[in-house]
């Protein structure tokens, strides 16, 4: 992936990701956290717990969306990730009730809300 961006001309990068989509996108920022404007995890989980220095430092926005209704990420991992979030970022945690394990038009909306805004923020802002 990161060699794929490297080829692209981006002004700005946020990572959006649903369920597995939303631990590479965790993934993809330890790996560089300078590189990411921001993350919107849509019932996903951090999988490396581990701290890591570099997005500590940084603390970048992300956004953590969670069902209440979630029959796949377990209470624990998503209990788990909330902490880890905390932690390292500037989290904006998010529990949507009625909501499962699905990639619905409310999840997305919001996700994809957070990311506009971030990206707006970052064009607007010196370099």
């Amino acid at each position: 992936m990161h060699a794929w961006l490297d080829r692209q001309e981006p002004t700005s990068i946020s990572l959006v990701g649903w369920s597995q989509g939303g631990a590479l996108a965790i993934h993809l920022m330890r790996q560089q956290p300078d590189r990411f404007v921001s993350a919107a995890l849509v019932g996903g989980f951090v999988w490396d717990l581990t701290p890591h220095a570099g997005i500590r430092a940084r603390r970048p926005p992300v956004w953590y969306g969670m069902g209440d209704r979630d029959d796949v990420i377990t209470p624990g991992m998503a209990a788990a990730s909330r902490r880890w979030l905390a932690e390292h970022t500037s989290a904006d945690l998010v529990e949507l009730p009625g909501e499962s394990h699905m990639l619905s038009p409310r999840f997305a909306g919001e996700a994809l809300e957070f990311t506009a805004d971030r990206l707006a923020f970052a064009a607007a802002s010196p370099a």
